[in-house]
């Protein structure tokens, strides 16, 4: 049965709510928690819910990361507190199964699998480490996401990074091995952007989580999934209009089927 016009109208609506704050004032927990809320209860307060409940684990695993990360020793205590907690403790993991499987991008349902995709894994790490006041960034690789750590006064001089893999159970990876990464994915000119470890910002985030989640749905041929990735695509990237195009030719093949 096509979606309720009614209810998928909503959850957009509540997606650009969240999208509605500046670039640098996203709750990328919100966000990363309600997408894919098209697989879930459409009702708001459902919602609320799911977020409520997301940010309650998130607390949790914040306050195990800060008690281990106050008696760790310096450099990048925090950092490896939270890594230990996520990676160690909690047993997070990469899903090396089924890249497809689109709960590996929803990480409302990474906190409870305790596995997903590197972006999906990456995110977790990322609002685990700002809860506890760690400078942690994602870093969007090509076919490949990272997380990097600025260095406090206790971690070293200005300028130093940690590199962290939240996909393999945060191993800490030097700058060649991003470069290796970057040339295996990219091909031999990738490694040589000067902007390649360069901090993605939520936004951009966003952007490729859903990109990440139109091809889960374009590869299954879910033409209704399709539309509200789309549809999402959309707003986080307003300046292309291909995205708006593509979700109203999507929902008129959908609407045909049915």
């Amino acid at each position: 049965m096509l979606r309720c016009a009614v209810d998928a109208a909503s959850r957009l609506a509540r997606f650009a709510r969240l999208l509605a704050r500046p670039d640098d004032e996203l709750e990328l927990d919100a966000i990363g928690l309600v997408l894919g809320d098209w697989e879930a209860a459409a009702d708001e307060r459902a919602d609320d819910g799911v977020i409520a409940a997301g940010r309650a684990r998130l607390d949790a695993l914040a306050a195990a990361a800060a008690r281990r990360a106050a008696t760790a020793a310096a450099p990048w205590a925090g950092a490896r507190a939270v890594a230990h907690t996520l990676f160690v403790e909690a047993g997070f993991h990469g899903d090396h199964v089924d890249y497809l499987d689109p709960r590996a991008s929803f990480l409302g349902e990474v906190l409870v699998r305790r596995t997903g995709l590197p972006i999906a894994l990456a995110v977790l790490f990322l609002e685990v480490a700002r809860r506890i006041g760690v400078a942690a960034r994602g870093i969007g690789l090509p076919g490949h996401f990272i997380v990097r750590v600025d260095a406090d006064p206790v971690d070293g001089p200005a300028g130093e990074v940690l590199l962290l893999d939240p996909f393999h159970r945060g191993r800490v990876l030097t700058e060649d091995d991003a470069r290796a990464q970057a040339r295996r994915a990219g091909g031999p000119d990738a490694e040589h952007d000067p902007g390649l470890l360069s901090p993605a910002p939520p936004r951009a985030i966003v952007a490729r989580m859903l990109r990440n989640l139109a091809g889960v749905y374009g590869r299954a041929g879910d033409l209704e999934r399709s539309v509200e990735v789309l549809e999402r695509q959309a707003l986080v990237e307003p300046h292309n209009p291909a995205f708006a195009d593509r979700a109203g030719r999507a929902a008129g093949a959908a609407r045909r089927l049915n």
